[in-house]
């Protein structure tokens, strides 16, 4: 006879049902998995960076585009795309340009904390979910630049294309 096993998440606990010889036993705070993902430095500091920009810019969002000019602006993945011949200093410029004079209509002069957009929450989600997926315990920095081209709605997704990055 082989037993069944449902694992059950809820938002403070998890619990495991197993049915063994005709009996239901109830296991509490049952972790099958280490599925708790570890901080990166890299991406925090892009985080930070993109935030800081949306202020900079009186934003009341921070949206993928900021996020992706803070990427292309970090000295590793920076250098990584120059290697490939990505004009990076074109593509900067751009970026800055497309913040600067196309997200006038984000300008809240009374916001000095600009939330994440819906967008860039997906962009979140799914670099998460690639890791879980991988069995890695953080995010890279290529999940994230995966994630925000796999955004193709957005205009940071448009510069990549146009900077032939797709």
């Amino acid at each position: 006879m082989t037993n069944v096993v449902i694992c059950i998440w809820l938002q403070t606990s998890q619990f495991q049902l197993t049915l063994a010889n005709s009996k239901w036993t109830l296991s509490e705070n049952f972790q099958p998995f280490n599925f708790m993902l570890q901080t990166n430095p890299e991406i925090d500091h892009i985080v930070a960076e993109a935030t800081k920009l949306a202020q900079e810019h009186k934003h009341e969002y921070v949206v993928a585009e900021h996020l992706f000019l803070c990427l292309v602006k970090y000295k590793p993945f920076h250098e990584l795309i120059s290697n490939y011949g990505i004009d990076t200093a074109g593509l900067v410029g751009d970026l800055e340009k497309y913040i600067s004079t196309q997200l006038t209509f984000l300008v809240n002069d009374k916001v000095t904390d600009p939330k994440k957009t819906h967008a860039l929450e997906r962009v979140f989600n799914r670099a998460f979910t690639q890791v879980l997926f991988s069995a890695r315990s953080h995010v890279q920095i290529i999940d994230l630049f995966l994630s925000i081209h796999a955004e193709s709605n957005s205009y940071a997704h448009y510069f990549m294309t146009k900077y032939s990055m797709d």
